[in-house]
């Protein structure tokens, strides 16, 4: 009673504090995280913990429809009671796959005993899908929730509570109980950046490394013939696709991933997906691997006809270092949307790269201890972006209004002025845009001004 009656106080603010109210809870969020981390003495850095959560709720849309959707969300904790990070959420079940929003959570807990936890907080994010923005409208999307979490060992956390899902602009408006799973974790973050020179000097112990990879992936889908879009007409024959994708590694052989990609080419304009999986990689010799993995995940858009947006898929890889870090995969695999026809054939080309970071639980620990580790720079920037009318046939509705678009930014510095950088965007607001969004990769220059803190 008391969940339902903290979100109905939520939503009685109405759209107006909303208008007033966005920038300022965005810009809290960020600052709570950026000043909270990474906590440390000159000669000591203290982990900074996490989770990996996810979560499946079903919304009740209008005219009697209802649309499952799983959520994904990295939570990094600012301090004891408070985690924020950057989450996705989409359809799985219903009738509206490649429904997909992205944005921040934020959330609270309070302890009632070492297992069992209050929690409560606010997914602020941007998005929408099949539909358009008859649904979504903007795109804006606020998702309160309480609830309790259920914490087994350092290994796995169980919660569950009450949701609800807003679209303000647009006509979603559904409460409904949630069920989470979380994998906890630890890491090291420090604020800004640093000199490699802080880390040197020697240490009693050396802090073993985890080992990932992150690949920039070119995908290639050959669709058979009975399959058909949402419309009833015969499916595009084929689709080629980009993104990203992140390996993690249990141990020397097994692994964890995450990928997102969309299309690129073809006739399904606007097809995203999101895949969660793991897998096992084989040696066949010092820097050639045999991996096999499956996933599932979320996806859909481009008329492309994926039911609900659940997805299944498995892929067989040959990978190859061409240097200690840097490689070579190629792949072959079937993906299939089981409450859909949708179904392909898929190849892929992935050029990537290892890595180790360091492999820490709780606690503070020497930065001499992180000698043997090399030094990168990476920069996460939230962004707002608006697009301004530029021609008569920019939009094919509400031409007149502005596109305003929310997301991340990842940039990656190999030399301290030049950066690569990948970016997902997403419309919100009220410029009735819902549904689109944006993933763009590229590169670019950085230049500062002195020493302030300015830079072009």
């Amino acid at each position: 009673m008391a969940s339902l009656m903290i979100l109905q106080m939520i939503e009685d603010g109405g759209r107006n504090f909303i208008n007033k109210c966005l920038p300022t809870i965005i810009a809290v969020l960020l600052l709570l995280f950026i000043t909270s981390i990474g906590c440390y003495a000159d000669d000591e850095i203290e982990s900074t913990g996490g989770v990996f959560r996810t979560t499946f709720e079903q919304l009740s849309l209008p005219a009697d429809e209802d649309m499952g959707i799983m959520g994904g969300t990295f939570l990094y904790e600012a301090c004891d009671w408070f985690s924020v990070g950057p989450g996705l959420y989409g359809s799985v079940t219903g009738d509206r796959g490649g429904f997909i929003t992205l944005g921040l959570d934020g959330e609270l807990r309070k302890d009632i005993t070492d297992r069992i936890s209050f929690t409560g907080g606010l997914f602020v994010g941007a998005g929408g899908g099949r539909g358009g923005y008859q649904l979504s409208g903007g795109g804006l999307m606020l998702r309160p929730h309480a609830g309790f979490l259920f914490r087994f060992g350092e290994q796995a956390n169980i919660g569950f509570g009450i949701s609800r899902v807003m679209f303000p602009f647009g006509d979603i408006n559904s409460t409904q109980p949630y069920v989470a799973a979380e994998l906890p974790f630890d890491i090291l973050i420090e604020k800004g950046w640093t000199e490699a020179e802080r880390f040197s000097g020697t240490s009693s112990f050396r802090l073993p490394a985890s080992e990932q990879e992150i690949s920039l992936v070119f995908q290639h889908y050959l669709i058979p013939r009975n399959v058909r879009t949402i419309s009833g007409e015969d499916q595009y024959s084929s689709m080629g696709l980009t993104g990203v994708r992140w390996q993690d590694y249990i141990g020397r052989h097994a692994f964890l991933e995450i990928g997102t990609q969309g299309a690129m080419q073809g006739k399904s304009n606007g097809y995203m997906q999101i895949l969660l999986g793991g897998g096992y990689r084989f040696d066949l010799a010092r820097r050639t691997f045999l991996k096999v993995s499956a996933g599932v995940g979320a996806g859909g858009g481009g008329g492309v006809d994926t039911g609900g947006g659940f997805l299944l898929e498995g892929r067989l890889t040959a990978q190859q270092f061409l240097t200690d870090s840097l490689f070579l995969s190629i792949d072959g695999g079937y993906l299939d949307a089981p409450d859909g026809s949708f179904e392909a054939a898929t190849a892929s080309l992935e050029i990537g790269y290892r890595y180790g970071v360091p492999n820490v639980g709780k606690g503070t620990y020497p930065l001499a201890a992180l000698s043997d580790y090399g030094h990168e720079r990476f920069r996460v920037r939230a962004v707002h972006q608006t697009y301004l009318k530029g021609n008569d046939n920019w939009r094919t509705h509400h031409i007149d209004q502005n596109v305003e678009n929310l997301g991340f930014q990842v940039d990656y510095f190999p030399y301290k002025s030049v950066y690569l950088t990948g970016q997902g965007l997403a419309a919100y607001g009220k410029g009735k845009a819902g549904a689109y969004m944006t993933g763009l990769i590229g590169a670019g220059v950085h230049h500062s001004f002195g020493k302030t803190p300015l830079f072009f």
